[in-house]
């Protein structure tokens, strides 16, 4: 559990940082563990293209994953950005 809390302190930090880079690496690492804020999260970055190049496809994969996982977020960012087709 601590490592959970120190993980998200630390991708908090990067955020305020806007160190998008280093919050993208730390967030696909924590989405690909299954942590349904760090699926919504990497989304947004592919989403923007914050830390990574943009790409629709991967944003979509993993907004999907987050919606599945129950996050109301990542399906209201799937519709408000028409990627939920």
């Amino acid at each position: 559990m601590k490592r959970h809390r120190r993980e998200a302190l630390r991708r908090s930090r990067a955020f305020v940082k806007s160190n998008f880079t280093y919050a993208h690496n730390l967030c696909l690492s924590l989405a690909q563990q299954g942590m349904r804020d760090a699926q919504l999260v990497t989304g947004l970055l592919y989403v923007f293209g914050q830390g990574t190049a943009k790409n629709p496809e991967l944003a979509k994969l993993w907004l999907r994953k987050a919606s599945r996982n129950g996050s109301k977020e990542a399906r209201q960012v799937l519709i408000e950005f028409n990627l939920n087709d």
